[in-house]
């Protein structure tokens, strides 16, 4: 997901750069010929949509981590990351076994 994001943050960035130099005539005339508006529609379609498909997977991994960790995770009361919640309630796993272990062998 992480890659996924960066991918978009730099392509974004090459893209917004391309199109401030074509804005300023820094690009030579012959690759000014060679991109039309219809592309530039195009790619802001299709980042449009690509923003849309990120947005519903970043909720889709929000509810599996609230499902994981046992509770919700709202982040205007949540004070600790979320993996560190994850590895708080391992943490609470594992005693919860051991202190079973413990009491089954009495």
């Amino acid at each position: 997901m992480k890659k996924t994001f960066s991918f978009f943050i730099i392509a974004a960035i090459i893209g917004s750069g391309f199109y401030f130099a074509y804005k300023k005539n820094w690009i030579p005339q012959s690759i000014k010929d060679q991109v039309d508006k219809d592309a530039w529609q195009k790619i802001s379609k299709d980042m449009k949509e690509q923003g849309g498909v990120l947005a519903s997977k970043s909720a889709e991994a929000k509810t599996h981590l609230s499902q994981v960790l046992g509770e919700s995770t709202d982040e205007s009361d949540s004070t600790k990351a979320p993996h560190e919640k994850a590895l708080e309630y391992g943490r609470y796993l594992y005693c919860k076994q051991v202190v079973e272990d413990y009491e089954k062998t009495d």
